[in-house]
């Protein structure tokens, strides 16, 4: 059993709070991708899990063993960081094998799996190169292979792909992604990438100034984020957010602006009623809003055109509000045109204007 438990970490540095209340159950075999911007504390949170820091207060168990007070080395943890921290002076079989030596693992035994693991990454041709004898993407399959010989309880990566280029990132996350299927590894994986978090988490852990935001799986977390924070982060583009007021009228309930007006859901009523009047946000992805030469609600001056071959992104100007549009590669309008728009609102979201709260 690789199940980790966090109950409730803190981590302070000089009395600034890194991390606060960080409460999270990793059940075995599961890849759970901590997401979010720079500063966010995922890497922190990673970094007590592993040993590496020490936390606040709170506790850590893995495999059912409180290990909160234990250093790395007594935790069955494998890590794999952004830098390869390959030794230059190592060929690949030593590098893949050093931590095994250190452990007077027999050496029929070390060979068995350091031969195992490279021929699992693929990296088996290479075994007598050095690391400046590799490509950047080879370099990582090798601090891979590192951390699989060991044979670890859970395997912890703290952005391993940020210094690959872009196609060897696409590359490398379906590796990676292959590679936990293959193993059945619990692994617990740091990103920024928000690509990387929804291709490859069973569950996608949100971060934003030391705070968990929310936990799902991916498809949750893009259809039904917590927070306006949320919902900003997953999605590319961004979900467009308009501030709007809601009013009720006899045909329904409507969000309104200077020249616009939505109207809203009848299911939604409930949820709203008690917000008559009051200023909230309308938070609509890209791709539901749907463009038109005619027949639309909503009028709006085309400002960009960025035609991407599958699809095209529209930047448009709404009722004084900045919006991309998503649309089909061959709906192409003019800059400075003028089309309509309508949203579909089953799938739009309203947002406290204060807290960013998720209403509907």
């Amino acid at each position: 059993m690789k199940k980790v438990v966090c109950e409730h970490i803190v981590k302070r540095f000089e009395g600034v709070t890194a991390v606060n209340d960080f409460h999270l159950e990793i059940a075995d075999k599961e890849f759970i991708v901590i997401v979010g911007p720079s500063g966010c504390g995922k890497s922190t949170s990673l970094r007590m899990i592993a040993g590496l820091e020490q936390q606040t207060s709170g506790d850590i168990y893995i495999g059912g063993q409180k290990v909160s007070d234990k250093p790395p080395r007594d935790r069955n943890i494998a890590m794999v960081f952004q830098n390869y921290a390959l030794y230059p002076h190592m060929n690949v079989y030593d590098n893949m094998a050093f931590s095994l030596k250190l452990q007077g693992v027999d050496k029929k035994e070390i060979d068995r799996r350091v031969r195992e693991a490279a021929e699992i990454l693929n990296i088996a041709q290479y075994l007598e190169r050095k690391p400046k004898e590799l490509s950047g993407g080879q370099r990582q399959r090798v601090a891979l292979g590192r951390a699989i010989v060991r044979e670890p309880a859970v395997f912890l990566m703290d952005e391993p792909l940020s210094n690959l280029d872009a196609k060897l990132r696409v590359q490398m996350r379906t590796e990676i992604a292959k590679l936990h299927h293959r193993l059945g590894a619990t692994t617990i994986y740091v990103t920024h990438d928000q690509i990387e978090a929804m291709t490859m988490a069973d569950r996608i852990v949100v971060m934003k100034d030391g705070v968990i935001q929310q936990i799902a799986d991916p498809q949750t977390i893009y259809d039904k984020p917590a927070n306006r924070f949320v919902a900003s982060f997953i999605g590319m583009p961004p979900m467009n957010f308009i501030d709007c007021r809601l009013e009720k009228r006899e045909a329904g309930l409507w969000l309104v602006r200077e020249t616009m007006a939505v109207a809203l859901p009848a299911a939604w009523a409930e949820r709203l009623s008690q917000r008559f009047g009051q200023q909230v946000v309308l938070g609509v992805r890209p791709e539901n809003i749907i463009p038109a030469d005619a027949g639309g609600p909503l009028a709006a001056k085309v400002e960009v055109v960025e035609p991407l071959g599958a699809e095209t992104l529209l930047h448009v100007r709404l009722d004084g509000q900045s919006l991309v549009v998503k649309a089909g590669p061959d709906y192409q309008p003019d800059e400075g045109q003028t089309i309509t728009l309508s949203f579909d609102m089953n799938k739009a979201h309203v947002f406290d204007h204060e807290t960013g709260t998720t209403i509907v």
